[in-house]
């Protein structure tokens, strides 16, 4: 059995994008890919992870409480790396504000 028609059956465009990119190797040129690629802000692992970002954008948490006790920049860091799993990179809006955070706590001697 293979469960590649289980994953398919997701309602989630990332998870069909993945499966189809990644298992069925699909090229990123594919009509059903690049389709999929507009929904990815409205799949609900998306939208539940971007309403956690704050206006400096940092996340003080994701998901669970407590998963972060380097505080923000470990949380922005796990939610950086998340939205790059999801296909999300330093075009999209959340992540450039993400990156920008994390940079601005960079001490002068780039430690």
């Amino acid at each position: 059995m293979t469960w590649v028609p289980l994953l398919l059956s997701d309602p989630s465009p990332i998870l069909r994008m993945l499966v189809l990119r990644d298992l069925l190797h699909r090229s990123d040129d594919d009509p059903e890919i690049h389709e999929l690629k507009t929904q990815r802000d409205t799949d609900p692992l998306v939208v539940d992870l971007l309403k956690l970002q704050s206006s400096d954008g940092s996340w003080e948490r994701v998901e669970s409480r407590d998963n972060a006790p380097g505080g923000s920049l470990q949380a922005t860091s796990q939610a950086l790396i998340r939205l790059g799993y999801l296909g999300f990179g330093p075009e999209h809006p959340a992540v450039r504000r993400g990156a920008e955070f994390s940079f601005s706590l960079q001490r002068t001697d780039s430690a």
